[in-house]
C-alpha cells in the first residue's frame, strides 16, 4: 500500500514519502539519495521528523530523469536540465526511431484497486508483460497515487456497482488518463453497466480467475503474453551491439576504489572481459559441418549480447557513483 501522506494543509497538493516516490519513479531508495546528494535532481522538504517529502513536481522530474537514464543518458548530464529540457531529450528519443526500445520489451502500465485482486497478483502474476505500478486497496489511496502517473491499463474490483459506484468509476479513469478501465464486480443491473462505453471500459463479472481477466486484459489491449522461447529467439536475433568499454577503459575500472564494498566495478569489468574473449574464441572456432557452425555462431551472438548486458552495468554503477572514465567506446549498447 502506498506510504500515507504527511499532513498537507492543501489536499490538491500530495506530498510522498522516499519509499512512495521510489515506487512510483521506479528509481531505487539508494539510487534516489545518491542523485540528490552527488546531483541534487530535486529537493525535497522535509517534515517534523526528517523525512523527505516529494511534491507532484518533484515525482514528475523524477521520471523524466528516469527516463532518459533508462535511454542511456548518464544522470551528471542531465541533473541540472530544466523540465523543459528535459522534455525536450525524451521527446527526441521518442521520436528518432533508432533510439528506441524493441517494442516487444515495453511494458504496459497498471494500476490495480481491491482486496482479492491485489492479494491473487501478488501471489499468481509470475509473467512480465504487465507492470503493476499500483496496488491499492482503498480508493484515497489509489487517487493520490494517480495525481501524479499517467497509466495505460486501470483495474478496478466492487462488490457490486451502485449509481454511486458509476460516478467512482468513471472519476477514476480521468484520474488515471488510462488508455482501458477493467471493472470486476460481483452484482449489478444491466442498464447501469450498458451506459459505459465498450471502447474504454470493459466489465467482468464475478468469479473470474485471475489468469482469465488477464487474458481479457492482453486480448483488449492488444499484447501478447510472452513466451520466454520466443523472446529469447527474437533477442538473439537482434544485431549485437558494438563494444561500450575498450581494454583501457575496461582496465581503468577494475582498478577504481569506490564506496561500493561489493567492488562491483572490479567484477562487472572482469566478466566483461571474458564475454570478449568468449566472443573472439567461437568466432575463431573451427566448425565441422553446417550445424557446428550454426551452433558456434549462436554462442558467439549469446556471449555478445551478454556482454553489452553486463556493459550496462558497468556504466550503471558509474555513473551513479560520478565515476568518469576515458577512452569510452561510441557506442551505447541497448537502452534499457
Amino acid at each position: 500500500m502506498t506510504e500515507k501522506l504527511a499532513p498537507n494543509n492543501n489536499t490538491d497538493a500530495p506530498v510522498f514519502k522516499i519509499g512512495a516516490a521510489s515506487r512510483i519513479t521506479g528509481i531505487p531508495v539508494d539510487t534516489l539519495r545518491i542523485w540528490e546528494r552527488r546531483y541534487s535532481v530535486v529537493s525535497p522538504r522535509r517534515s517534523e521528523g526528517a523525512d523527505r517529502l516529494y511534491s507532484s513536481q518533484d515525482i514528475k522530474r523524477l521520471i523524466l530523469i528516469k527516463q532518459l537514464t533508462d535511454e542511456g543518458h548518464a544522470i551528471g548530464s542531465i541533473a541540472k536540465l530544466s523540465n523543459d529540457k528535459l522534455q525536450e531529450q525524451l521527446d527526441l528519443v521518442k521520436s528518432s526511431p533508432a533510439l528506441q526500445m524493441p517494442e516487444q520489451v515495453k511494458l504496459l502500465k497498471a494500476a490495480v484497486l481491491g482486496d482479492t485482486l491485489v492479494h491473487l497478483i501478488k501471489k499468481e502474476y509470475k509473467d512480465k508483460d504487465i507492470e503493476f505500478v499500483c496496488m491499492e486497496r482503498y480508493v484515497s489511496e489509489l487517487e493520490k497515487f494517480l495525481k501524479s502517473q499517467a497509466l495505460d491499463i486501470l483495474v478496478l474490483e466492487y462488490p457490486s456497482i451502485q449509481n454511486n459506484t458509476t460516478t467512482e468509476i468513471r472519476k477514476l479513469a480521468r484520474l488515471a488518463k488510462a488508455k482501458h478501465t477493467f471493472i470486476v464486480y460481483g452484482f449489478s443491473s444491466s442498464s447501469l453497466i450498458s451506459a459505459f462505453n465498450p471502447d474504454t471500459f470493459t466489465f467482468t463479472q464475478v468469479p473470474v480467475p485471475l489468469e482469465s481477466l488477464l487474458a481479457t486484459i492482453r486480448k483488449t489491449m492488444g499484447i501478447e503474453k510472452l513466451d520466454s522461447k520466443n523472446s529469447l529467439r527474437r533477442y538473439l536475433d537482434m544485431p549485437v551491439p558494438e563494444r561500450m568499454f575498450t581494454n583501457k577503459s575496461l582496465a581503468h575500472a577494475s582498478l577504481i576504489s569506490t564506496t561500493i564494498k561489493c567492488e562491483c566495478p572490479k567484477h562487472l569489468s572482469n566478466l566483461i572481459q571474458q564475454l570478449l574473449q568468449f566472443e573472439i574464441y567461437s568466432a575463431e572456432c573451427k566448425a565441422r559441418n553446417k550445424e557446428d557452425a550454426a551452433l558456434h555462431a549462436s554462442l558467439k551472438s549469446m556471449a555478445g549480447h551478454a556482454r553489452a548486458l553486463m556493459e550496462i552495468g558497468l556504466k550503471k554503477v558509474l555513473d551513479e557513483e560520478g565515476i568518469f572514465i576515458e577512452d569510452y567506446g561510441n557506442n551505447n549498447g541497448y537502452k534499457l
